[in-house]
């Protein structure tokens, strides 16, 4: 229930309870409870503020007031007691773990908590203002460094709510690429708050949804983006902008074109939107590339085992079917992960179901060519929410993301409850205009369901070495005559120089080639000692093709020194391709 609702529906019982309770308490409970001004402030700001301001997605319920704040402490611990707010529907579970931990959690800790808590249950104190503790501003949710911002060719107007709760339409926006182009970051921008509810964003590599907009660049649209859409990610209030881990991007064919699909809930009176979407390119080539893949609504079972298992009320072979009425009913699938040149780190997970569902798990289980036979819980959605489908980031920059392997498989669980305790049929039927459920079948529409994973991955590519003494950057030169390949190359570079001089180090680069990335990782040893040059050798190979490339390096330099540049040469078969590659790394002593 969003919180404004729920807000009002207990307001009136907190202000009798702190009218009746407030005189029992005594003065040295209050004293000793958390206070507004000394506490609790900053953590509404920080975590709540977002949202909760003049012009954000919740104006009606701001706390920059202390004596509001205080009338209603109590729904405000409930909302975070109960895991509501700040929405984030990612929960962990003996059944899914998160060793990893999530980026852009806004989920408050266990002593905010805890001081949330036994500030409400003392009536909500306001404290000293005189001594108030230093509120931080909300953190900024704005991309930096935007290159490009698309907007509708018509901005779009909804109805005053009565006549319909919710509106889905798509928009069809044009990047105007004549080449490829690598997505290195993107945010969607809304415009009315007061109507946008949620937006999913799509690359359409076919440019057919300008087909089905028409002049106006609009078209009706629930469940998808009605044309064969990449789901890459999406704005819910609060969200942060969708950036790919370090050193990586995503590839958007020329004459593609961007789709947004928009939630709009009615407000009392009609409202003008035109929702936009703010694009960062990278800076040249990306040293890998990241992958999206969307698994899912499987019809059937497969010849090879995958996709629907048997389940229950199957008439026969597995069908996905939840019948009117049932409460607690479930369709399990897997699929074969898509197929990576080497192991990957999965730095993003996003689920999808309908109004029916009502808890959705994702996890994988290993293959023959993982090193452990542990599966990996991706995502557990047990309160599942249709109106928050959110967008959940590992921290893969940092290593702390799931591995994925080939030949590991993605198993996803969805549960629904077809019956009239759910209040999403409820709200699936008002929109039909019908009263008792209906069978449910796979499908685009309301009355209809889905069962779908998002997964993101990158080649787990080596970027730093442990013990790090310096960073930088690897600057190469590429030669294979007989291929025709002549090409630059850059990326990060490490550098791991010990007491007595001897050296450890890895770069990586990418090598854009035929459509295709090629990710260069090279790692080199060898021997920096301090007042002398250095010298050592250095390998490079490429994740997917058989062969490499060997060579030596030299520096000037010398171990003590806080800037070093290391010169390479190496020659090697590539799939049976000859080539020389060379270049300069230059490297700073880490602070």
């Amino acid at each position: 229930m969003p919180l404004n609702q729920h807000l009002l529906q207990i307001m009136p019982i907190v202000a009798i309870s702190i009218l009746i309770l407030g005189g029992c308490k005594e003065a040295s409970v209050v004293d000793e409870a958390p206070s507004y001004y000394q506490q609790i402030a900053p953590i509404l700001s920080v975590n709540c503020g977002s949202c909760h301001r003049e012009g954000g997605m919740n104006s009606y319920i701001l706390f920059d007031d202390p004596d509001f704040s205080q009338s209603i402490s109590r729904s405000i611990a409930a909302a975070v007691e109960e895991g509501s707010m700040p929405p984030f529907y990612a929960e962990e579970s003996a059944q899914c773990e998160n060793r990893w931990g999530w980026k852009h959690d806004p989920r408050l800790s266990l002593e905010e908590l805890d001081l949330i808590s036994r500030w409400a249950a003392a009536g909500g104190p306001i404290g000293d203002p005189d001594t108030a503790a230093p509120v931080p501003a909300p953190p900024s949710f704005d991309l930096a460094d935007v290159d490009l911002t698309l907007y509708p060719e018509n901005p779009w107007t909804t109805v005053p709510f009565g006549e319909i709760s919710d509106q889905f339409v798509c928009f069809s926006l044009d990047p105007q690429l004549e080449a490829d182009q690598w997505l290195e970051a993107f945010q969607v921008v809304p415009d009315e708050l007061a109507v946008v509810h949620h937006v999913l964003v799509g690359i359409d590599r076919s440019g057919e949804s300008a087909e089905l907009a028409g002049s106006d660049g609009t078209y009706d649209c629930f469940g998808g983006f009605g044309v064969d859409a990449q789901f890459i990610g999406g704005w819910v209030p609060g969200s942060s902008p969708i950036e790919f881990p370090d050193y990586s991007a995503l590839r958007v064919s020329a004459e593609s074109r961007l789709v947004l699909q928009m939630h709009y809930h009615m407000a009392a009176e009609a409202h003008t939107d035109a929702t936009g979407l703010s694009l960062r390119w990278a800076e040249g080539t990306p040293v890998r590339e990241a992958y999206l893949s969307l698994l899912g609504n499987a019809p059937q079972r497969f010849i090879d085992g995958s996709g629907l298992q048997p389940g229950p009320n199957d008439n026969g072979s597995p069908s996905f079917f939840v019948p009117a009425g049932a409460t607690d009913h479930t369709e399990t699938m897997y699929f074969e992960m898509p197929d990576m040149p080497r192991n990957a780190l999965n730095f993003m997970v996003a689920n999808h179901m309908h109004y029916i569902g009502t808890d959705m798990r994702m996890w994988i289980e290993r293959g023959p060519q993982s090193p452990t036979t542990d599966s990996a819980c991706l995502l557990h959605t047990p309160s599942w929410d249709f109106d928050w489908q959110q967008f959940y980031f590992y921290d893969a920059s940092s290593g702390q993301a799931p591995a994925i392997y080939p030949g590991d498989k993605l198993w996803l669980e969805c549960r629904f409850n077809n019956s009239l305790d759910n209040p999403g049929v409820l709200r699936a039927l008002q929109e039909a205009g019908l009263e008792q459920p209906q069978d449910i079948y796979l499908g685009d529409g309301s009355l209809s369901e889905m069962c779908i994973g998002v997964t993101g991955q990158v080649l787990d590519i080596k970027l730093r070495v442990e013990a790090e003494s310096h960073s930088g950057e690897i600057d190469g030169a590429i030669a294979i005559p007989s291929a025709g390949l002549i090409a630059a190359c850059h990326g990060p570079a490490s550098l791991a120089i010990d007491d007595d001089g001897s050296v450890q180090g890895v770069a990586a680069c990418g090598l854009e080639w035929q459509g295709t990335l090629l990710t260069q990782e090279y790692q080199l040893t060898g021997s920096l000692p301090a007042g002398s040059p250095g010298a050592g050798e250095i390998s490079m190979t490429i994740p997917g093709v058989e062969g490499s490339a060997d060579g030596n390096w030299t520096s000037s330099g010398s171990g003590g020194d806080s800037e070093l540049s290391l010169n390479y040469s190496l020659s090697g078969s590539l799939a049976g391709i000859s080539g020389n590659f060379e270049g300069t790394i230059s490297v700073n002593a880490t602070p």
